[in-house]
């Protein structure tokens, strides 16, 4: 097989330009110690207050995740007595059905009253309860 020959494009010589280009990066919140010191040698006291740029950064982020969890434990506390007081008035509620189904029974004989006033609690419990063992 023959050899193709390159096709680069021809370069003026007699004006010879060139491009240098160099990036440097670093996951860490600091660089390296030599960057710090070049740095300190282009600036004087770079590197102080690179760090102190650095502390702050972390003393605020620390900040707000605190005030995060803070947040998110109030909004707990919260749901924990809405469903606390949720559970009380259902309770409640069932509890004053079934005697008000007693009460219907006793007084009037009326059995259709008194498993209404039973049904309708119990259907809701059941309801609830179905719900909650889904999720």
């Amino acid at each position: 097989m023959a050899k193709q020959p390159s096709r680069l494009p021809k370069h003026n010589t007699s004006n010879p330009k060139s491009l240098v280009s160099h990036s440097q990066s670093w996951n860490a919140p600091l660089p390296p110690p030599s960057a710090l010191e070049h740095y300190n040698q282009v600036l004087p006291n770079a590197a102080e207050r690179i760090f102190n740029m650095a502390e702050s950064e972390q003393l605020s982020r620390h900040a707000k995740e605190k005030e995060i969890i803070a947040l998110e434990r109030e909004n707990l506390s919260i749901n924990k007595s809405n469903a606390q007081r949720a559970s009380y008035l259902s309770i409640g509620f069932a509890v004053v059905c079934v005697i008000l189904a007693f009460v219907s029974f006793y007084l009037w004989a009326n059995i259709v009253l008194s498993g209404m006033f039973i049904g309708i609690p119990l259907l809701t419990i059941s309801i609830k309860l179905i719900e909650t063992i889904k999720k």
